[in-house]
């Protein structure tokens, strides 16, 4: 649990570690910062945080919620690995597309 609040932290309190983002592989799962369960839309209340998902990233560099994809680790400011056991997740996110 303590480690829950510490990610927690991480994701809402920093905004510049919570814009742009590299998703790691299998291979890579060990150097995320933040193991993230993805909520379906039935799952959606259970989310402990909603992430708005950009193609933009000027906007991502505005709002800590609003996460930016990036391909190249090196201009990542955080690396996060998707599970599909929600048990071994740091953080449950449902995400949501800005269509702007």
């Amino acid at each position: 649990m303590k480690k829950l609040f510490a990610v927690l932290a991480l994701v809402i309190a920093a905004p510049a570690l919570a814009s742009f983002v590299y998703v790691c592989d299998d291979y890579e799962a060990d150097y995320s910062d933040l193991d993230v369960y993805e909520c379906d839309d039935y799952e959606a209340g259970s989310a402990d945080e909603v992430i708005y998902l950009t193609e933009d990233p000027d906007m991502a560099a505005d709002d800590e919620l609003v996460w930016y994809f990036v391909d190249d680790p090196d201009y990542a400011d955080f690396y996060v690995y998707f599970t599909d056991d929600p048990d071994n997740a740091d953080v449950w996110i449902y995400f949501e597309n800005l269509d702007y």
